[in-house]
C-alpha cells in the first residue's frame, strides 16, 4: 500500500505545519473536521494507510474518525493527538482499535518514527488479512444455491433478507454481498439490534446532537450516516423497538433522516442487509413487528443451511479453522464420523470453537474418539426419541421454562419454537 496519511485538524495552519513535516515522510492529505475527513476517506481513490488525528475536532471526536475507519477495508490506521489527556482516555481509545496517542508538542523525528512503525505494522497486516481465504466454504448443494443468490442479489440494490440459525454465518454472508456489489469500495457496516439497549438503537443507527439527551455532550455520527454510499447490515432485526422501526422505515422510503435533536434533513444512499434468527411470521402475527417493514427488508429472501445440512463441508472447515494453530491437530476417521453425526446447535461458531480448543489441547496430534471426551461441549447425538413440541409457543415466563425443559435445556431450540432470537431468550431468564 501507499504511504498515504490523512490529518484531521480544524486549525489549518498547524495542519499545514504537519503537512511540511511529513512531505517526505508519506503523502500527506488534510482534513478541517470529521464530515471533511469522512468524505476524504470515503472518496478516496486510493485508500489511505493512516490518519493522525486531533481527540477533539470541530463536530465530534476522534472516535468518530476511528469508527468509520473501521467500516472501510482495508482499515486505515488511527492515531490520535492531543494538548492533554486523562489515562482512561487514551486506554479506551487503544482498546477500541487506535494505534497510538500522542501528546503535544509534538516531536518531529518522534512523530515520523511513529508512523513508519504504523506503516510497516499496516503493510504486514493487510498482507496477513489478504492472503486469509473465506470462511465462507464448501461444496454442499445446500450452501452452494444459497451462494448462487449471493452472487445474483450482489449485483443489484436489492434489499436482502438473510434467514438462518444463529451460529450460520449471517455476517459473513452479508460481507460477501457487500464485497461481490458496486459498493464494495464504499463502507460496510454493521450493528447488531439485539446488542444494544432499546434507548440506544435510534441514537446508533441516526446519531444524536450535542444535548439531545442528558448524556449527549457532542454530536454523534450514526450508522446510515456513515455508512453512506455503501452498506449496512442490521443483524438480529426482528429485535428493534417499535418505535425504532417507524423511523427505520421512513428511512429506507425516503432515503432521509434528522439526527435526534436535530432538525436537518440527512439524505443517505445505503444499502440494506438484514439478519434475523427469530421467527419473523411469527412477530408479525403477533404484532411485534411491522408488517410494512417486513416488505421493505424482504425483498429478496436468503435461507442460510444449518451446519447439519451440509455435513459434506465440515472437514473443510475444520482444515480452514485449524489453520491458525501451529502445529495442527489431525482428524481421525472415527472422529470425522461422528463430527458428520453431531447436530451442530450453534452452527458453524460451535464447529470454530471445537477447532480452537482441539487445537489447544492436542496440538500436531491425531484425534481420536477418546480424546473427543475432554470438549467442553459432549459430542452427544440428539435423542431418538424427541419429546413432541407445538409449532407455536407463546412466550410467556410458564411457558418459557416448560419448552426448555422439554428441549432438553437446548437454548436455540426453544428459542425458534418461541418466535424469539436466543439472545432475547437469555435476557427474559434473567428477569425472571
Amino acid at each position: 500500500m501507499e504511504k498515504k496519511l490523512l490529518i484531521v485538524d480544524g486549525n489549518e495552519y498547524e495542519g499545514s505545519e504537519l503537512k511540511r513535516e511529513l512531505w517526505n515522510t508519506c503523502e500527506v492529505v488534510w482534513a478541517r473536521d470529521i464530515p471533511d475527513a469522512i468524505e476524504k476517506l470515503r472518496m478516496a481513490k486510493e485508500p489511505f494507510a493512516a490518519v493522525l488525528s486531533e481527540w477533539q475536532v470541530r463536530d465530534g471526536s476522534g472516535m468518530d474518525v476511528l469508527r468509520f475507519c473501521q467500516t472501510l477495508l482495508p482499515s486505515p490506521a488511527c492515531i490520535f493527538v492531543a494538548d492533554c489527556v486523562d489515562v482512561p482516555t487514551a486506554v479506551s481509545a487503544m482498546k477500541a482499535g487506535a494505534a497510538d496517542f500522542l501528546i503535544k508538542p509534538l516531536n518531529p523525528v518522534a512523530l515520523r518514527e511513529t508512523l513508519n512503525q504504523v506503516f510497516r505494522q499496516k503493510a504486514s497486516h493487510d498482507i496477513t488479512t489478504n492472503a486469509t481465504p473465506t470462511a465462507i466454504i464448501g461444496a454442499s448443494l445446500a450452501l452452494q444455491k444459497a451462494l448462487n443468490l449471493v452472487r445474483r442479489v450482489a449485483a443489484t440494490n436489492a434489499a436482502v433478507l438473510l434467514v438462518g440459525e444463529t451460529g450460520v454465518g449471517k455476517d459473513l454472508f452479508a460481507q460477501e454481498i457487500h464485497r461481490l456489489s458496486a459498493r464494495a469500495n464504499r463502507p460496510f457496516l454493521a450493528i447488531n439490534g439485539a446488542a444494544l439497549p432499546a434507548e440506544m438503537v435510534e441514537s446508533q443507527l441516526f446519531g444524536h446532537e450535542r444535548g439531545a439527551f442528558t448524556d449527549a455532550r457532542q454530536r454523534h455520527i450514526g450508522y446510515f450516516e456513515r455508512a453512506n454510499g455503501g452498506t449496512l447490515f442490521l443483524d438480529e432485526i426482528g429485535e428493534l423497538p417499535p418505535g425504532t422501526q417507524v423511523k427505520l422505515l421512513r428511512v429506507l422510503e425516503s432515503k432521509s433522516f434528522e439526527r435526534l435533536g436535530g432538525d436537518t434533513t440527512i439524505c443517505v444512499d445505503v444499502r440494506i442487509i438484514a439478519a434475523t434468527n427469530a421467527n419473523l411470521d411469527m412477530l408479525l402475527r403477533q404484532g411485534a413487528f411491522r408488517e410494512d417493514l417486513f416488505y421493505r427488508i424482504n425483498v429478496v429472501t436468503i435461507h442460510l443451511p444449518p451446519l447439519r445440512e451440509r455435513v459434506e463441508d465440515i472437514p473443510a472447515l475444520v482444515e480452514l479453522f485449524w489453520q491458525a494453530h501451529h502445529p495442527a491437530p489431525r482428524l481421525g476417521d472415527d472422529v470425522l464420523a461422528v463430527l458428520q453425526k453431531y447436530p451442530w446447535p450453534g452452527n458453524v461458531r460451535e464447529l470454530r470453537n471445537f477447532c480452537d480448543a482441539t487445537a489447544a489441547l492436542y496440538p500436531g496430534e491425531t484425534l481420536n474418539l477418546r480424546r473427543l471426551e475432554n470438549y467442553f461441549i459432549p459430542m452427544i447425538p440428539p435423542r431418538a426419541d424427541p419429546i413432541p413440541l407445538p409449532a407455536r409457543c407463546s412466550s410467556t415466563s410458564a411457558n418459557i421454562n416448560e419448552i426448555l425443559h422439554q428441549c432438553g435445556g437446548n437454548h436455540s431450540r426453544a428459542a425458534e419454537l418461541l418466535g424469539i432470537s436466543r439472545s432475547t431468550l437469555y435476557r427474559r431468564l434473567k428477569n425472571m
